[in-house]
């Protein structure tokens, strides 16, 4: 996990006032966007970050509110469990 790179951008922190633990996931969803749709469990969020699942969580939920990433939630049909991923349109 120490590989994960992804950037900050002056634009996150400026046009979108980012900061601390949105700034480090939007950053994070925003790189993984460029990839397709990418399937980021939170708890990858969290052990990435080393914050707790809870602060990931309400960071995703303030982000999603505030317009800065778009969730998408589908069905597995193999195990009828929800599949949340989140991406970012900005460029």
């Amino acid at each position: 996990m120490n590989d994960i790179k992804f950037p900050i951008k002056g634009w996150m922190i400026h046009e979108l006032n980012l900061t601390g633990n949105k700034l480090l996931i939007f950053a994070l969803i925003h790189e993984e966007s460029n990839r397709q749709f990418k399937r980021f469990p939170i708890i990858l969020f969290a052990k990435v970050l080393k914050v707790s699942k809870p602060t990931v969580i309400k960071a995703l939920k303030e982000l999603t509110k505030e317009g800065a990433i778009q969730k998408k939630k589908e069905w597995n049909p193999f195990d009828n469990q929800a599949i949340v991923t989140y991406k970012s349109d900005w460029v």
